[in-house]
């Protein structure tokens, strides 16, 4: 019988628990960076031409996206856990960011406060990947609260989602 030797540091050692909660550390601060990065984008591409208070606001969300996945990106980096009450505001942002964005654009909101003829399907597509970036982060972000507050939080944005889509369902967004 022949064996092979494989070397120890090449051995996973760290529980499944462990990998997956590091990979949600890393997945909130990118998920959080190319929602910001798509805001940035809907500005510059000059989505909200007709009204400067919408391109101000996407412009802030956009900046404020970035700098909360650079901090939660720095702590990573440094070997440190961010605290509760950070991550719950910055869980609570995007959910409701998220959620903005989500009725937004499907039910026309936006459209009396832009250039009619700046919602082409381009950025349709951006704002639809946006919201998409901010859903990933907002499990990423849940995921990272403390016991038991994970499966709470998910619960909760699970009963949120499908408020949403039964709302749409029956008519009232859209």
């Amino acid at each position: 019988m022949m064996t092979t030797q494989v070397p120890t540091d090449m051995l996973n050692t760290a529980p499944a628990a462990v990998v997956r909660r590091d990979l949600w550390f890393w997945t909130a601060p990118v998920a959080l960076a190319v929602a910001g990065a798509l805001h940035l984008q809907l500005v510059l591409s000059a989505a909200f031409t007709g009204n400067g208070f919408v391109q101000t606001f996407v412009l802030l969300v956009g900046l404020g996206q970035i700098a909360a996945a650079c901090y939660l990106g720095g702590l990573r980096i440094a070997g440190a856990r961010p605290d509760l009450p950070t991550l719950v505001l910055v869980l609570a942002g995007t959910t409701a960011l998220a959620v903005l964005d989500a009725v937004a654009h499907t039910t026309g909101l936006l459209v009396p406060l832009s250039d009619h003829a700046a919602h082409h399907s381009g950025h349709l597509v951006l704002g639809a990947a946006t919201v998409v970036a901010e859903v990933v982060a907002v499990l990423a972000l849940a995921t990272l609260l403390p016991a038991p507050w994970p499966r709470r939080a998910r619960d909760l944005l699970l009963g949120l989602g499908a408020s949403v889509w039964l709302l749409w369902l029956v008519g009232v967004l859209g």
